[in-house]
C-alpha cells in the first residue's frame, strides 16, 4: 500500500511517499479502512520534529487525525458496516473512563502508525462513525460546510463557538 513516511530523518521536509505491505484480512473484532481524508493539526507538526519525547524509530507514518471508508470486518463486529465512514480516535487504547499512563502508549501518528495511508487495520472499538457526529449537529441545526469543534461529546459552530450539538 502506499504511504507518505519519514525515512531519512525528523521534520517536514523528510516527508517522502513510500510503500508498505497491504494489512491483510481483518481478524475477530477488527475492522479495515481505506482511508479517504487526513487533517494536519498542531501535535502533528510537533510530533514530526521528533517532540513530546515518545516518538519510536523510523520510517514513521505521520499524522493522527483521518476518515475513511470502512472496507471489510472481521468476526463479531457489530458497531460498523462495510461502507460506513468512520474516524480512529486519537487513543486507541483509551475507550471510557478516567484517562491512565497505560493508555498512552496507542497514540495515533505517534506510537501507532498515523493516517498518511491507503489502508489500517483497527479495532471495532477504536472507531467512531461520522454519521453519530453529524447527525448531532444537524439535529440541533448545524449544516454541512459549517466548521465545528467537537469536544467531550459536544460540537460547537467555528465562528464564535456559540452553537453547542451533543451526541
Amino acid at each position: 500500500m502506499r504511504v507518505m513516511e519519514m525515512r531519512e530523518g525528523w521534520g517536514l521536509d523528510y516527508i517522502v511517499p513510500g510503500t508498505r505491505p497491504d494489512p491483510g484480512p481483518p481478524g475477530p473484532g477488527e475492522v479495515l479502512i481505506r482511508f479517504e481524508a487526513a487533517s494536519l493539526n498542531y501535535r502533528d507538526l510537533v510530533m514530526a520534529q521528533h517532540g513530546y519525547g515518545r516518538m519510536g524509530a523510523l520510517p514513521f507514518i505521520p499524522l493522527s487525525d483521518g476518515a475513511g471508508r470502512v472496507v471489510a470486518i472481521g468476526a463479531r463486529v457489530s458497531r460498523v458496516a462495510v461502507g460506513d465512514l468512520v474516524c480512529p480516535i486519537f487513543l486507541q487504547g483509551w475507550i471510557s473512563g478516567a484517562l491512565r499512563e497505560s493508555y498512552r502508549g496507542g497514540t495515533m501518528g505517534g506510537d501507532i502508525d498515523g493516517v498518511v495511508r491507503d489502508f489500517g487495520i483497527f479495532p471495532e472499538a477504536g472507531l467512531v462513525r461520522r454519521r453519530a457526529v453529524r447527525a448531532a449537529i444537524r439535529q440541533a441545526g448545524g449544516r454541512d460546510g459549517d466548521h465545528h469543534l467537537v469536544e467531550r461529546r459536544e460540537a460547537r459552530a467555528r465562528e464564535g463557538y456559540g452553537r453547542r450539538y451533543r451526541h
